[in-house]
């Protein structure tokens, strides 16, 4: 499924600094202003007491059909354009381009409309200072509040709704006091539920005209959905954030609104006052009315904050996407778009102006012109839900993957989209009201018109279609990561050409590809496109992202990335395009795209278009491509506080494969230290023992409580380890060593079968509409199997062997897998919840590596994966695998397959390759793999066979030792 360019480049270059507790507080705070605090009287005074609520409650229900569509398509797509996005994608471009400036030009008045209700308030505290003064002060606030980091920004705004939140429930709990005369006055009761003309005065008809200003008291709910581009887990968080904001909005306003008006009687509100500093002198609470007001003016500044965020936001990504222009799109160090915030404030300064020229209705007449846009733009949410949904599946997406799911679908958007076009027609049935019909068309054709002008100008050829640049220029594909003939070969076999739509070309491992264009001359640049294949079964996996990037003047420029439109869950085999796209162009003499490979990626249909006869806009306003690399770090240190000690630790599988899964006592003893061919044993050998099961274990709560029960049995593995280490101690006179135990952490690979029951409940790892990704049921399994791991661990009370960490039972990261890196993450917090690291082992080549700190692992040792090449071995792998670990400071692994005479050749290669590059002894922390007791074995050989177990104790202490190397 295509999705816009610019819009995603959002997810690379904004801050993801947001937290759901932040999205649900920006939506209240857009939410709860001057519609529940002032306005609220006004809908009273109109539509009386019981018509009222039922206008709240009929409000709430759209809103909350128009929250469960945005929260599938938020959550889809978490990007900072939100419905501008949806509606440009799935709806129309025309349509997504009058949404932006709509709903812009909404937030901009709705700011100023907020400070002339906190205005309201403070004059009649403080007449004689000017209105201007207090305008500047709030300019100040919200330019403080808005240009800092956008997770301080969240943080104030969370606090800041929360005083609006106590308020309410404040003027809630003094009201319902008052109906009962609980609080020293006698008791209003029901007399102004029904007296006075009953609960609906005006009749049913006024409750419907009503949802007008309800409408606007409503607005503000949808910024969850621009709030979603910065935030931290779009999956997690934005379905929480929509199911609590809607159904908490809708209590706050019902039961306001059934408290006030049974305390105000419907002819005597308004909005010259708030209601709710009415409820508090009703209850008789002193200075009560100086409190209410504090707080209406702290909320009124709050939702005016929320405001220019969020417009801020949909100005900055309109600018991107050539709506607006393009010096909108600075972004400052903090990743703040700091000119689209100072435009959106100037703009809403205007509404400011039109206050001063008439103060008596503008007010009422800006209430029902944001109704009006907010409606429609309602309207455009759930109409957008449609189109994704059926773009959705006809692309081959798997709904029940989605994180969230509209309910009731199509019935429910189709519902929301009829509701909210009904209300804005009834803006023709409310005399004061009309006035929005007439300013309102007038700006939509306006809108419509600039469209039309940003389309003329985008066609710059005369036949009005670009041209295939493609074919002009020379492609080329290269690798960014670590080139390896191995890997090159098996990828050799599925050369496509990549420009074709009629085959497909292969890519593995190696890191990243870079395929570029050079073009004979500069070219207006407005479109490149990539095709990617998803095969699940066969491990090929659309890439996580496409980034696009430019080239002017010897230099390249980044316009962001697009990230995969399907959920990591969809499994269905099926092709998706990555697409960049600007109606102006970029001005560029060669175009590349960057494209992630972890395992398996197929790509096709590499297009780029635009006009060689055309000047661009420059593309010097992007973000310049770094082109220092990053200083190598050097080799993981023995020494090194991450190492643990471990300076050479063995692998030790055990769990299955009769006597070569089972070690004894005898068996230890020649891997803790060097026993000579005549059984002296002379020095230390191995300080760290890595104990990890068979790969034929099965990962099941039976299997691995197998495992487990084997591992700590009596006189074999773990208890072997400890009495051969007494023993060695007292050859060694060592009276007190302990050595160092790494105990293995199992991986649960998605879509994995039933693991087992934890709880009285089933744990499968398929996934489920509530845990799409499995995430839960792994997380639940893991801390199920640490729990049972440590208890056994301490049970056993080993006198001589310290646990000293725990190991990570899986090679590579699949960031293409769902959840990957967050299960990861929990692996490594359960780890550290318990004072032990967590190491990592990758296999050469694999995904992840570059990574291996920020995912949580505390110290890293790669696996050349050299000498199992056999005769096919290049010793450019060895010079590969070193360069990585010193890159990155990882140690490595040195791998034994065999103890024959070409076997033993291939492992001095190997030793020697590292000792050269700065992994010798004691320059590195090393893991030694030996297939299955191969050390052992040799341990206990004469001859040739020794000479591995020799050739390892030499590459050890430094020294040669007869027999060895």
């Amino acid at each position: 499924m295509k999705q816009l360019d610019d819009i995603l480049e959002k997810e690379s270059k904004l801050r993801r600094g947001m937290q759901a507790r932040h999205m649900f507080m920006i939506s209240i705070g857009g939410v709860i202003g001057t519609g529940l605090f002032l306005s609220s009287g006004y809908t009273v005074n109109q539509a009386g007491p019981g018509g009222a609520v039922l206008a709240y409650v009929l409000g709430g229900v759209i809103v909350a059909i128009v929250m469960m569509c945005l929260g599938e398509l938020a959550t889809a797509m978490p990007v900072a354009g939100s419905f501008k996005t949806y509606a440009q994608e799935f709806i129309s471009p025309s349509i997504g381009f009058l949404s932006a400036w709509l709903y812009w030009l909404n937030g901009a008045f709705t700011i100023g409309g907020e400070w002339i209700a906190a205005d309201i308030i403070i004059h009649q505290y403080l007449p004689h200072v000017p209105d201007v003064v207090w305008y500047a002060i709030f300019a100040a606030i919200y330019l403080a509040l808005n240009l800092t980091r956008v997770g301080v920004y969240g943080e104030s705004e969370f606090w800041f709704a929360s005083i609006k939140v106590i308020g309410i429930i404040a003027a809630c709990v003094a009201g319902v006091l008052a109906l009962f005369g609980l609080t020293g006055h006698p008791a209003i009761g029901l007399h102004n539920y029904m007296g006075q003309g009953g609960l609906f005065p005006h009749g049913l008809g006024a409750v419907f005209l009503a949802l007008v200003p309800v409408s606007f008291a409503y607005s503000g709910t949808e910024l969850i959905g621009i709030a979603a581009g910065e935030s931290k887990d779009p999956a997690k968080s934005v379905p929480r954030a929509v199911r609590t904001t809607s159904v908490r909005i809708l209590l706050f306003y019902v039961i306001s609104m059934i408290v006030l008006v049974g305390i105000i009687p419907w002819q005597k509100a308004g909005v010259n006052d708030s209601p709710f500093a009415t409820i508090f002198q009703v209850a008789g609470i002193p200075s009560a009315h100086l409190i209410m007001d504090l707080i209406v003016i702290t909320s009124a500044l709050s939702a005016g904050s929320s405001w220019t965020y969020a417009s801020s936001r949909l100005l900055w990504s309109m600018a991107l996407d050539g709506m607006a222009p393009r010096f909108l799109t600075h972004l400052s160090k903090q990743k703040v778009p700091v000119w689209s915030v100072i435009v959106t404030l100037v703009v809403g300064t205007l509404s400011l102006w039109l206050y001063d020229v008439s103060p008596n209705t503008l007010y009422l007449w800006i209430v029902s012109g944001i109704g009006l846009i907010a409606v429609l733009s309602w309207a455009i949410i759930c109409a957008s839900q449609i189109g994704f949904r059926r773009k959705y599946v006809r692309d081959g997406g798997d709904v029940s993957k989605l994180a969230y799911r509209t309910p009731g679908y199509p019935v429910v958007p189709i519902l929301g989209v009829v509701l909210n076009l009904a209300i804005a027609v009834s803006l023709l049935f409310i005399p004061g009201q009309r006035v929005a019909i007439y300013a309102g068309v007038p700006i939509i054709v306006l809108v419509l018109l600039g469209y039309s002008q940003v389309q003329l100008h985008a066609q710059t050829v005369p036949s009005g279609a670009p041209q295939d640049l493609t074919g002009m220029g020379q492609v080329s594909v290269s690798v960014d990561g670590v080139p390896d003939p191995v890997f090159a070969a098996e990828e050799a076999r599925y050369p496509g050409d990549i420009t074709s739509l009629s085959t497909w070309r292969g890519f593995s491992h190696q890191g990243k590809r870079v395929i570029t264009l050079t073009l004979p001359k500069s070219a207006d640049i407005v479109s490149i496109s990539v095709r990617a294949l998803q095969d699940f079964p066969l491990g090929i996996y659309f890439p996580r992202y496409v980034e696009f990037q430019f080239e002017s003047n010897g230099k390249w420029y980044s316009a962001g990335r697009e990230a995969s439109a399907y959920p990591l869950s969809t499994r269905n085999v099926m092709a998706q395009t990555f697409t960049w796209s600007s109606p102006s162009g970029l001005e560029a003499s060669a175009v590349r795209i960057i494209v992630p490979v972890d395992v398996w990626v197929f790509l096709d249909g590499f297009d780029v278009k635009g006009f060689l006869n055309v000047k661009g806009a420059p593309v010097s306003a992007l973000t310049p491509v770094a082109t220092n690399p990053d200083k190598p770090l050097g080799p993981l240190l023995p020494t090194a506080p991450n190492a643990y000690g471990i300076r050479n630790m063995l692998l030790v599988e055990t769990g299955a494969n009769g006597s070569l899964g089972t070690w004894s006592e005898q068996d230890f003893v020649p891997m803790l230290a060097y026993v000579t061919e005549s059984g002296q044993i002379t020095a230390p050998l191995f300080d760290t023992m890595l104990f990890l099961p068979y790969g034929s274990v099965p990962t099941t709560q039976a299997g691995l409580s197998a495992y487990l029960q084997d591992l700590f049995a009596p006189d074999k593995q773990l208890s072997a380890l400890n009495e051969a280490v007494g023993y060695v101690n007292q050859a060694l006179h060592r009276p007190g060593y302990k050595e160092r135990v790494v105990l293995s952490l199992p991986y649960f690979a998605y879509g994995q079968a039933t693991f087992g029951t934890i709880g009285g409940s089933t744990v499968n790892f398929g996934g489920s509409p509530g845990d799409p990704d499995a995430l839960s049921s792994r997380e639940s399994a893991e801390t199920w199997y640490v729990q049972q791991l440590l208890a056994a661990w301490n049970r056993a009370g080993f006198s001589n062997l310290q646990l000293v960490g725990l190991y990570w039972n899986e090679e590579q990261f699949r960031d293409t897998m769902p959840g990957e890196a967050a299960y990861v993450q929990f692996a490594s917090q359960l780890a550290a919840a318990h004072h032990l690291p967590l190491f990592w082992i990758p296999f050469y080549g694999a995904a992840g590596i570059a990574d291996w700190k920020s995912l949580g692992f505390s110290a890293a040792w790669i696996q050349p994966n050299f000498v199992e090449q056999g005769s096919q071995a290049y010793l450019e792998r060895m010079v590969n695998a070193a360069q990585t670990a010193s890159q990155y400071g990882m140690g490595v692994e040195v791998e034994l397959t065999g103890i024959s005479q070409q076997d033993q050749a291939l492992y001095d290669s190997s030793l020697a390759q590292l000792s050269a590059y700065g992994f010798g002894t004691n320059q590195a922390s090393h893991v030694y793999y030996d297939g299955s007791k191969l050390l052992l074995t040799s341990a206990r050989s004469t001859g040739q066979a020794r000479v591995a177990y020799d050739t390892t104790a030499s590459f050890i202490a430094g020294v040669g030792i007869r027999g060895g190397s």
